[in-house]
């Protein structure tokens, strides 16, 4: 674990150095032609989505969008079952058994492509779903249906209409009425973090209050992995955008999110998120990057052996 630490401190470090000298290229620029070739091409700068279970996706797997060569993976059985599923979905929405089991069948079904997901979406399933969220009382369906809209917030058409239909006010108010319920609050958390991935959504979250509620529930749950994975996914997306940089530079927030990073030294999710969160407010700004360094810096030496330090 120690070494695992010392080894993260030393790749954060060099990070900071390497978005120092190469400021003429965005970060994604950066994955593409010079990152690391596990990471290359394949992790947007706004952090995408983690599986809700705790962990990262395989490696393998790419975020990107698709391009529209790609095959159409869905068939006319799907087509015809998706669109009477979206309907049943809207009809049985205060019927927790009839609208469980819908709801779960469309989030495995969008778990599988992109074609399912632009499949489920064209009937409406998005906007139902951003309708629908603050209606639901049962605890099992709601957390389905945000795990469903966070999959379907994955593609450009979900992200405009989360703007249009209030979905940023709707998440929040449903954040704060489930705040100590983790296995609520990780998928609401993960809807915020894609629909973050389209700047009106992260303008409109600069100027909420959302990020103190992050923060609250970040120190609330301090010592649980997810919270603090999810809670640094939203961050380090919306941290593209300006006014949040500057937010996010504040010394406490760098402490807290150099805290998660060691308290999980071993947590893949947690790790990514802490590591792209300074990245992304590093970027832009010799200042926060100065001071991000000064942090890491601090605790490498403290966590030396004093034979390490001559």
């Amino acid at each position: 674990m120690a070494a695992l630490s010392a080894a993260l401190l030393a790749a954060l470090l060099q990070t900071l150095s390497d978005v120092s000298t190469a400021s003429s290229l965005s970060f994604h620029q950066q994955l593409r032609h010079g990152g690391a070739p596990e990471l290359r091409g394949r992790w947007s700068p706004c952090c995408p989505r983690l599986c809700l279970r705790g962990g990262c996706r395989s490696a393998n797997e790419t975020y990107e969008q698709p391009s529209e060569s790609e095959p159409n993976m869905v068939d006319e059985a799907f087509e015809r079952e998706a669109e009477q599923l979206v309907d049943a979905m809207e009809e049985h929405m205060l019927s927790p058994p009839d609208f469980l089991p819908i709801v779960e069948k469309l989030y495995n079904a969008s778990e599988i492509s992109k074609s399912h997901r632009i499949e489920i979406m064209r009937y409406g399933a998005s906007r139902k779903l951003l309708s629908m969220l603050s209606l639901l009382a049962d605890r099992q369906c709601l957390k389905f249906a945000c795990m469903l809209l966070e999959n379907l917030c994955l593609d450009d058409e979900s992200q405009i209409l989360f703007h249009q239909l209030s979905g940023m006010d709707t998440m929040l108010k449903l954040m704060r009425k489930h705040e100590d319920d983790v296995d609520l609050l990780a998928p609401m958390l993960s809807v915020l973090t894609n629909a973050l991935l389209m700047e009106r959504n992260r303008r409109q979250f600069a100027e909420s209050d959302g990020l103190d509620f992050v923060l609250q529930t970040m120190e609330r749950f301090s010592t649980t992995a997810i919270m603090q994975e999810k809670c640094c996914a939203v961050m380090s997306n919306s941290a593209r955008e300006k006014d949040m940089q500057k937010k996010l530079a504040d010394d406490k927030i760098i402490r807290m999110v150099h805290d998660a990073m060691k308290a999980f030294p071993d947590d893949r999710g947690v790790l990514m998120h802490t590591c792209l969160m300074f990245t992304n407010i590093a970027f832009e700004d010799d200042s926060n990057r100065d001071k991000i360094r000064a942090q890491v810096i601090r605790a490498a030496s403290c966590s030396l052996p004093p034979s390490s330090s001559r």
